[in-house]
């Protein structure tokens, strides 16, 4: 059960990180842009990791405190739920 919990944060971490790099990308260009709300919801389902670090590496985001405490406060979430799920699914 956790190998599919991580595998599922895996993966939404890194469609998340690939959003947060397009939209800095598109930023620049002057193009249209992710929502800062599709932002969010993508680090709140299982995407908190890959966001934080996009929003570290690429320095996109970072003036608004809303999207930081977003991202650890999901982040926080998602390591509860890892957390319940060891102690509830041994392996």
């Amino acid at each position: 059960m956790l190998w599919y919990y991580l595998f599922a944060v895996a993966c939404m971490s890194l469609l998340c990180f690939c959003l947060f790099a397009f939209d800095k990308l598109f930023s620049k260009q002057k193009s249209s842009r992710a929502s800062e709300r599709l932002l969010i919801a993508f680090m709140w389902l299982l995407g908190a990791a890959g966001g934080l670090l996009a929003m570290c590496l690429f320095r996109h985001k970072t003036s608004h405190w809303y999207f930081g405490i977003n991202g650890v406060f999901a982040l926080l979430l998602h390591l509860a739920l890892a957390w319940i799920i060891v102690w509830q699914f041994p392996l």
